[in-house]
């Protein structure tokens, strides 16, 4: 019988500390990704295939409670009302369309990604509203409603639209 007595004490406190535990810590934080900032960076230039670039820069930081895993990043812009994606290249990454994080980004810490939006031929003249876009799920298919990385708020993953008019 006193075996059984430890045994259950031994259960009863370790139901308790893990209770406690449970209490002191959010098994709910998750990262939350924002762009902090959304600049273009110089004016417009042509490559050789005569497609409009333009330098910008973007600032992502990670205001969560926990690392945010590897996600990637997309320019969209809106033209008519309708979303769509344009090519933003960055030098050094592997993906011509869409660069990624390289590393977890920590809480608290930003990343900065400097590189070019390239305009196709047939977009040139148009004006558009450019917006940046943290942990994007553009052309993939399999991945769940909140991308790569499950945040603590998924509305707030676009950036504030910057408007130009393609040369």
């Amino acid at each position: 019988m006193k075996r059984f007595t430890n045994v259950l004490t031994l259960a009863v406190l370790g139901f308790l500390i893990a209770g406690f535990l449970g209490g002191c810590l959010d098994s709910s934080a998750k990262p939350d990704l924002v762009v902090v900032a959304f600049e273009i960076k110089g004016p417009f230039t042509f490559d050789a295939e005569d497609r409009a670039v333009v330098p910008v820069q973007v600032v992502l930081k990670n205001q969560g409670a926990v690392a945010a895993g590897i996600f990637k990043t997309a320019i969209m812009y809106t033209d008519n009302g309708v979303k769509h994606v344009v090519s933003f290249t960055v030098p050094g990454e592997s993906q011509p369309r869409y660069p990624y994080s390289r590393e977890p980004l920590q809480p608290g810490e930003e990343m900065v990604f400097n590189g070019a939006v390239v305009f196709e031929p047939s977009q040139q003249g148009m004006m558009v509203s450019l917006h940046a876009v943290a942990d994007s799920c553009d052309e993939e298919e399999h991945l769940p409603a909140y991308c790569r990385i499950e945040e603590s708020n998924e509305n707030n993953n676009e950036s504030d639209p910057v408007s130009v008019t393609l040369p």
